[in-house]
């Protein structure tokens, strides 16, 4: 996701990696064990550019979200706060 690619992930539909790309509508999710899932995901991505340029650019905002230096200062001082009151 901070490559700015879109995602896909073999998984099931409520685990956190599910609600993950989901949230950040950053891929699509196939069953796990689904080779005919995968493989149609990996071609309609491949013949679709618009939807691989639109997920790979939310999938990159998302990281910087809540994964930029700023977003994780912001979350430790959260922490510190509540912690020493």
């Amino acid at each position: 996701m901070a490559a700015g690619r879109p995602v896909i992930a073999a998984s099931e539909p409520d685990t956190e990696t599910a609600q993950l790309i989901r949230e950040a509508d950053a891929g699509v999710i196939v069953e796990p064990e689904s080779a005919e899932q995968m493989s149609d995901a990996i071609l309609k991505l491949y013949r679709d550019r618009n939807a691989v340029d639109r997920l790979g650019k939310n999938a990159r905002a998302w990281v910087v979200e809540h994964y930029s230096r700023e977003a994780v200062v912001d979350t430790y001082d959260k922490v510190l706060r509540t912690v020493t009151g």
